[in-house]
């Protein structure tokens, strides 16, 4: 049985001379076995073992533990030494089991190449933050900061302070020292320092590279990505989902209030006339701009909630304002005015957005002018035939504010 094991079996007296040899033994040492038996195990196949220091320390641990193994790097083999005693228990002899491990040496050395060369290909041709770590993170020996964040060319111990926010330090840390502790890859988003000083949101990744025995980390090799615009669309994303919550819980009592408001209007009209009637309407009207002044801070939450679509299509600017200019009830004493050019009416343009914008802009100009005023709306095309809608305001104390948009 032992003849046709797989492994090479060599068996050795008290005195180190091999006295057995099988075919796998042939193989893997280069030696028959008429070659092999009688000489000196040591002098014959010259063995070195990476995890002691010489051949007495060897014998010594065999013989205190009964076993002993590791690897020959002469022979490329992963060893296993058993001491044989008699039937009254004294030491007889050694054999040896010893598994040609060549392969899986070749096949991880090969690993550790290509990681190698594919590391450099990484630091040379990608467009996205490159940068190499010390064992335990203490130092960063080296950052390309791809104009996201400053390049660090020579090895640094406050990369932490350089790179992270105050805040962050904490978290950034637990993630690496467990990344660290199970020898795993590193993954974090969070957020970084950029070139120009601003804080931007950076999804790292980061690999330990092992030594050859595949147990201590040599070091570490990771990439990170500005992923800055992606948050910042989240974010918005979150805040606009809330706005709209928000905007359809007020809209609700708030179409009570407008209920309320008109039939209070209809009742006062049949009051009769004195200071108590005026106080009233006075007080009505309040309530109802400070109603409309909140339907408006709701349009714009929903506004916000809504991803913007535009649809582009046919537009006629001046129907356009004219309704904006009927729902948006301005005040008696602001005279309106709206002159459209017959060459500026149509245009291509999302009617729903071009009528929000000019609501905002109608809007803003009645509350710039609580006194009265004038405001004379033009839509007109410019020399290189754009058009433009002028906002021109005039109030009573002959002020006069202009606003050119182009739709």
């Amino acid at each position: 049985m032992l003849a046709n094991a797989y492994d090479a079996v060599v068996g050795y007296s008290l005195d180190n001379k091999i006295t057995y040899w099988n075919r796998a033994a042939e193989q893997l040492y280069g030696f028959t076995a008429e070659e092999a038996l009688g000489r000196i195990s040591y002098e014959l196949l010259k063995p070195t073992y990476p995890h002691a220091r010489d051949r007495e320390e060897i014998v010594k641990q065999i013989n205190e533990a009964g076993r002993v193994e590791g690897e020959s790097t002469r022979s490329r083999s992963r060893v296993r030494s058993v001491l044989i005693r008699g039937v009254d228990g004294s030491p007889t002899g050694y054999v040896s089991f010893d598994r040609d491990i060549t392969e899986r040496k070749k096949t991880k050395e090969n690993v550790q190449r290509v990681t190698e060369e594919l590391c450099a290909f990484v630091l040379t041709s990608s467009d996205d933050v490159v940068y190499r770590m010390s064992p335990d993170w203490t130092q960063m020996t080296y950052l390309r900061g791809a104009n996201f964040i400053p390049d660090t060319d020579k090895p640094s111990e406050n990369w932490v302070e350089k790179y992270i926010l105050p805040e962050d330090r904490t978290h950034v840390s637990a993630v690496i020292q467990q990344a660290i502790e199970t020898k795993s890859v590193f993954e974090l988003e969070h957020r970084v320092i950029r070139v120009d000083g601003s804080v931007g949101w950076t999804f790292s990744r980061a690999a330990p590279l092992l030594d050859k025995k595949g147990k201590e980390i040599v070091e570490w090799f990771g990439t990170a990505k500005d992923v800055t615009e992606r948050k910042e669309k989240d974010r918005l994303a979150a805040i606009g989902a809330t706005a709209g919550m928000v905007g359809h819980d007020i809209r609700s009592p708030l179409q009570a209030i407008a209920g309320a408001l008109y039939l209070l209007s209809s009742g006062v009209a049949s009051l009769p006339e004195g200071e108590a009637k005026e106080s009233i309407k006075e007080s009505i009207a309040s309530v109802k701009e400070s109603a409309q002044y909140i339907e408006k801070i709701i349009q714009d939450l929903q506004g916000f909630a809504k991803p913007l679509r535009p649809v582009a299509q046919e537009t006629n600017l001046e129907e356009v304002v004219q309704e904006v200019l009927f729902k948006n009830d301005i005040a008696g004493d602001i005279d309106v005015s709206c002159e459209v050019q017959d060459e500026a009416r149509k245009l291509v343009a999302d009617p729903d957005l071009l009528k929000r914008i000019l609501r905002n802009l109608v809007s803003n100009a009645v509350q710039a002018m609580p006194m009265g005023g004038k405001l004379t709306i033009q839509g007109f095309k410019d020399a290189e035939g754009l058009p433009l809608v002028l906002f021109m305001l005039t109030v009573v104390n002959q002020t006069v504010y202009l606003l050119q948009q182009q739709p």
